[in-house]
């Protein structure tokens, strides 16, 4: 079993292991592809983002985003 701390010893939230499971580092290719977008597409697509998380959050249908 992972924990969080070897002192503590207290066992790991299911979002810490996933994370742990991810390797650390940059995506490049997600991060080429912000690159090539305006600062006003980028808030856009932060702003569907945080729709899409709000709406998981609250057991709400996703909302449609061009």
């Amino acid at each position: 079993m992972a924990y969080s701390c070897a002192m503590e010893r207290t066992p790991l939230s299911w979002q810490q292991r996933i994370l742990q499971s991810v390797p650390s580092g940059i995506d490049l290719v997600q991060l080429e592809r912000f690159l090539k977008l305006s600062p006003t597409e980028r808030l856009e697509e932060m702003r569907a983002l945080l729709e899409n998380a709000e709406a998981l959050r609250s057991g709400d249908e996703l909302p449609h985003h061009p």
